[in-house]
Order: C-alpha cells, then sequence, then structure tokens
C-alpha cells in the first residue's frame, strides 16, 4: 500500500487528467458522536448542541495540532476533521504514533463530561482513501473510517441523570 508522509496538506494532490486526485493511506481513524443531539426536536436546541461540540472539540485539538491548514502551514496538518452531525470523524496522520488518537480520545471524552454530555467512540485503523473533494476539501472513505464509525454505533452509553 502506498502512503504518503504528508497526507494531510492539500498541496500534495495532483490530479490526473480527468480523475480527482487520491492518496492510499493506512491510518487511525476516530468516530465521536454526542447522543443527545439525537433526542433534541427543536431546531434551536440543535444548534445550540452543535456549537458545543464545535467549541469544545477546538478547545482540546487547537492549542497542539494542526488541521485544515492550506497555506505555509499546510505541510503541518496533524489530522483531517469531518464534521459527521452529531460528532466528528478524526483523520490522523500516519506520521503519529496510534496511542495519539487515544490521548484525543481520553481528552475529549473529558471535556463533554464535563457538561455531562454523553460521548460515543469508535477508534480504528485501516485502509483508507484520502481524496480532495468536488468542492476543493480534503476527504477520507474506507475500511477504517467504517469500521471506526461501526464501533462508535454499537458503543453501550451510560446516560447520566
Amino acid at each position: 500500500m502506498k502512503t504518503h508522509k504528508n497526507f494531510l496538506d492539500p498541496k500534495e494532490y495532483t490530479a490526473r487528467k480527468g480523475q480527482l486526485p487520491q492518496f492510499d493511506i493506512e491510518n487511525a481513524i476516530l468516530f465521536f458522536s454526542i447522543t443527545k443531539i439525537s433526542a433534541e426536536t427543536s431546531i434551536e436546541d440543535m444548534k445550540n448542541s452543535i456549537n458545543d461540540i464545535n467549541t469544545k472539540t477546538h478547545a482540546v485539538l487547537e492549542s497542539d495540532y494542526y488541521w485544515a491548514e492550506s497555506s505555509e502551514n499546510s505541510g503541518k496538518n496533524d489530522f483531517l476533521v469531518v464534521p459527521t452531525g452529531d460528532g466528528y470523524g478524526i483523520a490522523l496522520n500516519n506520521i503519529h504514533k496510534d496511542d495519539t488518537i487515544l490521548n484525543i480520545a481520553a481528552d475529549l471524552y473529558r471535556e463533554f463530561n464535563k457538561e455531562n454530555l454523553t460521548f460515543k467512540t469508535g477508534i480504528a485503523k485501516g485502509k483508507n482513501i484520502l481524496s480532495i473533494s468536488i468542492n476543493e476539501n480534503l476527504t477520507i472513505f474506507g475500511y477504517g473510517v467504517i469500521l471506526a464509525r461501526e464501533i462508535c454505533g454499537l458503543a453501550q452509553v451510560k446516560d447520566k441523570y
């Protein structure tokens, strides 16, 4: 399998004629969801919950990592962050040790637990394809993504009352 030392640098992608550029990779994926969002019925409640997720996720990731960089720091991207509606999928750059994704998951859990938000997560490592979408954003799909999402979906949650 072809890997790339800096697969999260958008400048590294060049398309073959008639095709979107892509890399085959094997990397760690973390999926997490906040379960209360699926029970909310008002648009205002959902907006507030999404804002909470974004704020807390950025609080954990912002100071230690790069992502979505496209300028002079594009070569420093540590992971790709993909919103999933009730959480995020995080694809770790394979230059990091596997325990990095476990530390991120633990930090996210602690951050969401402060507000008694129910947190589910799935972590997997597998083969994926990283590509530039039609909208010219990095995107990822493949076995590792599917497996992490399935694990997240099967996770049991103890609700907090």
